[in-house]
């Protein structure tokens, strides 16, 4: 979970997001579990940082995580296939890619 602090000042760093644009780091885990887990602890610094996690993965109803990706996030932790259903999710209107500029694959390997 290192990488959490430098993109945290990352984010800091750009612009805030408009109500249109998509979220500004992805984080992309293989496991719902590494998610949620990911997710908690992201959550834990990001509140007094103003800013916004939300955890997409599968196993779990869509609806409710489409609703939280429509009020907007600076961060998105993701399992690949959920992140793909949200991209088509809507026909596209749920959440975008534009404004990524960090991503994390984490245990990629």
């Amino acid at each position: 979970l290192a990488f959490l602090l430098p993109m945290f000042r990352h984010i800091l760093d750009q612009p805030s997001l408009e109500e249109t644009d998509g979220p500004i780091a992805i984080i992309m885990a293989p496991t719902r579990e590494l998610c949620m887990q990911i997710g908690r602890d992201a959550k834990k610094f990001s509140k007094s940082l103003g800013l916004t996690v939300v955890c997409v993965y599968g196993g779990t109803g869509i609806s409710e995580q489409i609703a939280e990706l429509k009020r907007g996030a600076e961060i998105i932790v993701c399992t690949p296939g959920r992140m793909i259903d949200m991209l088509a999710a809507n026909s596209g209107r749920v959440t975008n890619l534009r404004r990524v500029t960090y991503i994390v694959l984490d245990e990629a390997d």
